[in-house]
């Protein structure tokens, strides 16, 4: 899979920009050993579980509909925020405030 991402990541390099697109642009910054950090990031974020002490605790996961870095499809989310993106917490925080005190009571 790697291979397969690397040679993508550096075919995609040559486009001309006026053709390259967020998925583009995303899959040059996966690319490569300069990518690694973004693609176990990117996976530790889908996949994201807390362990203490070999006890998993439960995450309460909220995300935004429109989040391209992270796309609704691919998560799990306990709580969606209509139009939020990527920086829910920023551009959506009174929303994200709420769920939080509703989880927290």
């Amino acid at each position: 899979m790697e291979a397969v991402m690397n040679t993508f990541g550096v075919f995609a390099s040559y486009w001309p920009r006026r053709l390259k697109t967020q998925a583009t642009w995303r899959l040059m910054k996966l690319a490569g050993t300069s990518g690694e950090w973004h693609r176990w990031a990117t996976t530790a974020v889908l996949n994201w579980r807390v362990q203490v002490d070999n006890n998993t605790i439960p995450v309460f996961q909220i995300h935004g509909d429109r989040d391209t870095t992270f796309p609704i499809r691919y998560v799990n989310a306990d709580s969606v925020i209509h139009g939020g993106g990527h920086v829910l917490p920023i551009t959506h925080s009174r929303e994200v405030a709420d769920k939080i005190c509703r989880i927290a009571a």
